[in-house]
């Protein structure tokens, strides 16, 4: 559900837009508040933004 949002704010902005980069954490966090976030797997974020390109057209470019 998340996604599908994130796709419509996407597809919204369109027009005004060149593109976006979809990233993950480069390395640990150290606030302890978000001490659970860790690195995705590229092919995860790769898939995200397969999705992303598709249901909005917009370029994506994946940073691991």
């Amino acid at each position: 559900r998340e996604r599908a949002a994130y796709c419509r704010l996407i597809r919204e902005a369109a027009g005004s837009i060149a593109g976006i980069h979809l990233y993950g954490p480069a390395r640990p966090s150290k606030q302890p508040a978000f001490s659970h976030v860790t690195r995705l797997d590229p092919d995860i974020l790769e898939h995200f933004a397969e999705e992303i390109r598709k249901a909005t057209g917009v370029t994506v470019c994946v940073f691991p």
